[in-house]
């Protein structure tokens, strides 16, 4: 089968959109939540990552920013000292953990109430979803295999985007209608939450999917906050050693896998929105993407920031192996666009000026 060239990542940027937490927001959360914050270790932590962040090569790097991600790491970690780690009780690795599936269900009651429509003047109008729904549906070739990736693990795709999609990797006895499709305002009930394949063996690839209609796959690189490991803990990747974490699941590695395949098979377009370039097992497969000569990946991004000031972002100077970011990602750019998505649907120039330079 024929691969869609036009590819979409999408990061914590694109839904919030709609209002979900960034980074910063999700650590004033865990820093207010009171079940959280009264053990002065997750405090600790929480400003602790301030100070430093584990680098991928397991050196540090100097941030003046609060990041939850890094707090979680520590917590789950353990206290390092003297060249060791030294747990922390099991109370407090459990306050860390409620706090952050807390985070999701709030998370998840603001994706809910994203208005269906709008009703002014007696007049009913649909500003979010037809716009939402046509980018999404740009995406869709009936001739080829169609892929959007994301880094986001909220339930914004499955609850508004009726564009047929499906979610790979899981065994047939998983319906595909559900973990694909939950109404826009129903609760997160048990049926809605699914175990993940334990093993390699029980991860169903997509060529050996079921015989179903969509050739649209959405897939979770950091997984979804309705999906559980074999030890009952959330399936998600948080913290800094993504890659790691994403080699112990199964499912995650797979998922690597196809995001890597697909952006070095060469002729690919990848259009980019909401993702901050942190993540360095991410940024690695895209550099490589760009800087093979037969992949030679051709990078779009929206985000609402000038395009000097997004390349002159630290994140995109920090990198092993003696590679200039900063430099391959500018090698790679073929488009940019300085708004915020829904300012794009705002503007139906705007939208179609995106539309014929991304997808003609």
């Amino acid at each position: 089968m024929v691969i869609n060239k036009h590819v979409l990542l999408t990061g914590a940027g694109f839904t919030s959109n709609i209002g979900t937490p960034l980074a910063s927001e999700m650590w004033s959360y865990i820093f207010n939540d009171k079940s959280a914050s009264k053990h002065k270790e997750i405090v600790e932590a929480l400003f602790y990552a301030q100070l430093c962040k584990p680098h991928g090569d397991g050196t540090f790097v100097y941030s003046k920013e609060y990041d939850y991600e890094a707090a979680y790491q520590r917590i789950l970690s353990g206290k390092y000292d003297a060249g060791k780690y030294t747990p922390y009780e099991g109370n407090i690795r459990t306050a860390m953990k409620d706090v952050i599936r807390s985070a999701y269900n709030w998370i998840d009651e603001i994706v809910k109430g994203y208005p269906l429509y709008q009703k002014i003047n007696n007049t009913i109008y649909t500003p979010g979803h037809t716009k939402w729904n046509r980018l999404i549906n740009n995406f869709i070739n009936k001739e080829t295999e169609n892929y959007i990736f994301t880094l986001n693990q909220d339930l914004f795709m499955e609850r508004h985007i009726k564009a047929g999609f499906y979610i790979p990797g899981f065994p047939e006895e998983v319906k595909a209608t559900n973990i694909c499709g939950i109404e826009p305002k129903e609760p997160l009930s048990e049926k809605y939450y699914y175990a993940v394949p334990v093993n390699e063996d029980m991860v169903v690839k997509i060529e050996n999917r079921p015989n179903i209609d969509s050739k649209l796959f959405y897939i979770k690189l950091h997984g979804s906050c309705n999906w559980y490991n074999k030890d009952k803990e959330s399936a998600m990747i948080i913290g800094y050693n993504k890659k790691e974490q994403s080699k112990s699941e199964p499912l995650l590695n797979y998922y690597h896998e196809v995001f890597e395949n697909i952006l070095m098979k060469g002729d690919v377009d990848l259009l980019v929105i909401g993702y901050s370039f942190r993540d360095d097992n991410i940024n690695d497969i895209i550099l490589r993407a760009i800087k093979e000569k037969n992949s030679r990946l051709r990078l779009h991004i929206v985000n609402p920031i000038p395009v000097e000031d997004f390349l002159a972002f630290k994140h995109l100077r920090i990198l092993g192996e003696g590679m200039n970011m900063e430099e391959q990602i500018r090698e790679g750019l073929k488009g940019y666009y300085p708004y915020k998505l829904t300012d794009i649907f705002k503007n139906d120039m705007l939208l179609k000026k995106l539309e014929e330079n991304y997808f003609n």
